[in-house]
């Protein structure tokens, strides 16, 4: 197989260590590409929210309840939750640029992965609109239809992003991918849903734990709870869902095309690193000791004139 001789095919339990790996190595990075973007639209849709349907915060309230308001107030929720849909997609594109950029063996930055996914997100949104309707057909046969639809098109985000190609085409490139190997990934999406479910209801729960035992709290109260549990989960669940997808998509393109580092660079316009190794993987010191000096008696200094002398500059004569 070509290719970068540092990449190989990975297991499915390679493939989730890899992905958590980088996530270890670079969450800093990562969990900011989340809350950057999502923060301040998220303070100003609980505020909008507290202001003209305050009842949405009651944890007794009927989950049929719909909000009851003027026009103008319901134009001002859609507003708000546009805008809370384009950072969630700016903070997706970022996270995969920033996983990438993990992948390559270079430390990623904030302000590179924001730049990167900023001019992505239409085409983002347009491929979220499609996948999700392709999904929502296969509901219609059966729930468990969705997850095999979902399969085929769950290579389609990274491959838009990273290959700088449209919708449609980054579609029909998560079905070539895919193709051979179908099963495995339903599988290992099945774990993935399930895994980022269950941390979702794990903050969830901590945090309406929290307002339960507040007791008769306010609307206000419970809007601060909702917001660190909702930021908090997001920040969480994002850039491990990007890492996977991301390690998953390279391991595809390992095992079809001999995919190598220089490849991936050129994808997201970034230079390949020099020395192949594990992109995922710190440089290891050599494994052997070093040569011993000759033994001398420990009372003896080095005469002058055996001791190493470092090189002279080029052009100069030594005297």
């Amino acid at each position: 197989m070509g290719g970068n001789p540092g990449l190989r095919p990975l297991s499915f339990g390679e493939v989730l260590d890899v992905a958590l790996k980088i996530f270890g190595r670079h969450w800093q990075t990562l969990v900011a590409c989340v809350l950057v973007p999502t923060i301040p639209i998220q303070i100003v849709s609980v505020l909008t929210i507290l202001a003209i349907a305050p009842e949405q915060f009651d944890p007794d309230r009927s989950a049929t309840t719909v909000i009851d308001g003027t026009g103008t107030e319901i134009a001002a929720i859609a507003v708000v939750q546009i805008l809370s849909l384009i950072a969630s997609l700016l903070a997706t594109a970022a996270c995969f640029k920033a996983v990438a950029d993990g992948y390559l063996g270079r430390p990623p930055t904030l302000g590179g992965s924001l730049r990167f996914g900023l001019p992505r997100i239409p085409r983002l949104f347009g491929l979220s609109v499609v996948c999700g309707v392709m999904i929502a057909l296969g509901v219609l046969g059966c729930l468990v239809g969705a997850l095999f639809v979902a399969a085929l098109v769950i290579l389609s985000v990274p491959a838009m992003l990273l290959e700088r190609i449209g919708v449609f085409a980054a579609i029909g490139r998560s079905f070539e991918l895919v193709k051979g190997r179908y099963w495995q990934i339903v599988l290992m999406l099945l774990v993935i849903f399930v895994a980022l479910l269950f941390i979702s209801a794990f903050f969830g729960s901590i945090f309406g734990a929290v307002a339960r035992a507040g007791g008769d709290a306010s609307e206000t109260a419970n809007a601060f709870v909702s917001f660190i549990a909702g930021v908090g989960a997001s920040a969480i669940t994002t850039p491990i869902f990007a890492a996977l997808l991301t390690v998953l998509y390279f391991d595809q393109r390992v095992r079809k095309e001999g995919f190598d580092l220089q490849l991936l660079a050129d994808g997201i316009g970034e230079r390949a690193p020099v020395t192949p190794q594990q992109p995922w993987q710190q440089p290891q010191p050599q494994q052997w000791p070093p040569p011993e000096p000759p033994a001398q008696q420990p009372w003896q200094q080095p005469s002058s004139d055996q001791s190493w002398q470092p090189p002279s500059p080029p052009g100069s004569d030594r005297t």
